[in-house]
């Protein structure tokens, strides 16, 4: 009898084999998985690159436009350091995802080996591993496997989120970093009227002519009109072949977008439900309605705000892209401040009865990049943008002061008290001087340079609803009891002043070297830009207008009580 041991040959039980096969599945699952997440990765690092991307490029030409704007230099800072975080992230992800997908590669051939090659391997005789001893192994493999791969998982994730750099921006801010903006340029904005009183809510139009002679009730010199179902005061706001209307009716908000060739209806869209807006609506007066704000547009999306706080984001084909409630405001006779876009910033004026206040919302989102409250009365006023050395400022009228915000940030810049009453009209800007007005208050003119008061004229028919012009070292004003009045920019003297049978709501506007005004009952003045009043058209337009038109490429976009007419060839 032989009574020698044989050899313990060392093979895999059963149940670890099937266990390293299972662990096999998993690592070539997960190494899929990595190994597509870089290919992804890779291809988008390629197409876009973050240190080469359109918007830094916009905001490099823009800078070499205005080279001591510090507003523009801290944003492409600000842009810069996304863009290398970005870039950096990319890279990150990439060289961690390569050692998580050779390391999960290792691990799956180990377990192919330990999976496949032991079938060929028989264990001797009386030398088979407990059946539940091998089971625990297996679970043990199966479980430390898993427990690697999730801290691979999470290592390639957690080490690819770049850190949070805050919005060093005053005033309350939405939390976290911004995607690069995407705005227009300048050269595109004052190509189109893209808010009330055209680019920079000022009433000047940056084209060389308009139309002089027409008549509404013959068709001369109208391109087209076309019979508007809905109410509304907002002026027409324009950008390339989009005109852009707000309506409201019969508890319905709408927009309208129409083709400026032909006055065809492109889209007609009411305003989805508004989260958090309330079921009642606020009471409004008759002549100002729930559509008074005229709307803006960037030329890709278009936004509009009504009486009742909602504020509305269209694309230029009819998608409702987002809206907001800022809380129904305390306004008696109803919400009427007209929006305007900085940048990717949609700056909104609320000055209501319980808290006034300025907000600058991202023009993407809706999300609100900063508010600022304000120490006014309510205003019916819209807000205008001046630029000069340094930051963009908006410029608002209202009682009891005319003051300047940062359009970056919201910080207050400058704040003169000088105003009163009810404040309807905005402010008109020339030569470095701001002049705002309103009925039995004042016309003042404010130095942005010096922050101070240049001079006052209350001895002259002031505005109470239409909003001054300044032009060619003069300054226009219009007033419902049917009086124009020109002033020296530079000193507040009156030069002259002409009465006309009907008031005027509807704003001046200036085209080259000619000012164009039109009273409520739809006649249209132009007159000469000068020191003395010299008429150059009277056009009947045969219908009610209270709303600013507006001028593009040598048309007038002017909106009557029932239709909304195009001027022009």
């Amino acid at each position: 009898m032989n009574n020698s041991v044989e050899p313990t040959v060392s093979t895999p039980s059963g149940a670890a084999q099937t266990a390293a096969r299972t662990v096999a599945l998993v690592a070539a699952a997960f190494s899929l998985v990595v190994a597509l997440l870089l290919g992804v990765n890779a291809i988008q690092s390629r197409r876009a690159n973050p240190l080469r991307s359109a918007g830094m490029e916009q905001l490099l030409a823009e800078l070499k436009v205005s080279p001591d704007s510090v507003a523009l230099r801290d944003e492409v800072r600000a842009f810069d350091l996304l863009a290398r975080q970005a870039f950096f992230s990319s890279q990150r992800f990439a060289r961690r995802g390569a050692y998580v997908l050779l390391g999960s590669v290792l691990l799956l051939l180990v377990a192919l080996h330990v999976g496949v090659g032991g079938d060929a391997q028989v264990a001797a005789p009386g030398q088979r591993k407990d059946t539940g001893d091998a089971q625990r192994q297996a679970r043990l493999m199966i479980g430390g496997v898993g427990g690697i791969l999730v801290i691979a998982a999470f290592f390639l994730a957690y080490g690819n989120v770049p850190a949070k750099q805050p919005i060093t921006e005053s005033g309350k801010q939405a939390a976290g970093p911004r995607a690069a903006p995407r705005f227009p340029s300048r050269a595109e904005v004052l190509q189109n009227w893209p808010c009330f009183r055209g680019p920079d809510g000022l009433g000047i139009a940056h084209c060389s002519k308009a139309p002089i002679a027409w008549n509404g009730a013959s068709g001369k010199g109208i391109a087209w009109s076309l019979p508007l179902e809905h109410s509304g005061f907002g002026a027409p706001v324009i950008w390339g072949s989009h005109l852009f209307l707000s309506v409201a009716d019969d508890n319905m908000l709408g927009v309208m977008c129409i083709d400026t060739g032909g006055g065809k209806v492109l889209w007609k869209k009411a305003v989805v439900r508004v989260a958090g807006a309330p079921e009642e609506w606020p009471e409004v007066t008759d002549d100002t309605g729930y559509a008074a704000p005229s709307m803006a547009t960037d030329g890709q999306r278009a936004f509009a705000i009504y009486a009742t706080g909602d504020i509305v984001c269209f694309s230029v084909t009819g998608e409702q892209l987002w809206t907001r409630h800022l809380g129904t405001p305390e306004n008696h006779y109803g919400h009427s401040s007209s929006l305007i876009l900085y940048r990717d910033r949609l700056i909104v004026q609320y000055d209501e009865f319980k808290k006034p206040r300025l907000l600058a919302l991202d023009s993407h989102t809706g999300v609100t990049i900063w508010e600022t409250v304000r120490p006014v009365e309510i205003s019916w006023a819209s807000p205008a943008l001046i630029h000069g050395d340094g930051d963009a400022q908006i410029v608002l009228n209202a009682s009891p002061v005319v003051a300047a915000y940062s359009a970056m940030t919201g910080a207050s810049l400058w704040s003169v008290e000088c105003m009163g009453g009810e404040v309807a009209p905005s402010i008109a800007f020339a030569d470095g001087i701001v002049f705002a007005a309103n009925e039995y208050a004042t016309c003042a003119a404010v130095d942005v340079k010096t922050k101070a008061i240049k001079w006052q004229n209350d001895e002259i028919n002031l505005p109470d609803v239409a909003s001054p012009v300044a032009a060619r070292g003069f300054v226009f004003l219009a007033s419902s009891s049917g009086v124009i009045t020109c002033m020296e920019g530079a000193t507040g003297t009156l030069v002259w002043k002409h009465e006309f049978a009907e008031g005027f709501y509807s704003s001046p506007i200036v085209v080259a070297d000619r000012v164009y005004v039109t009273d409520m009952v739809g006649v249209t003045h132009i007159f000469r830009a000068g020191p003395a009043y010299e008429t150059l058209g009277t056009c009947e337009l045969g219908e009610a207008v209270v709303s600013t038109p507006g001028v593009v490429n040598g048309r007038i976009y002017l909106r009557g009580v029932e239709t909304l007419f195009c001027i022009g060839e």
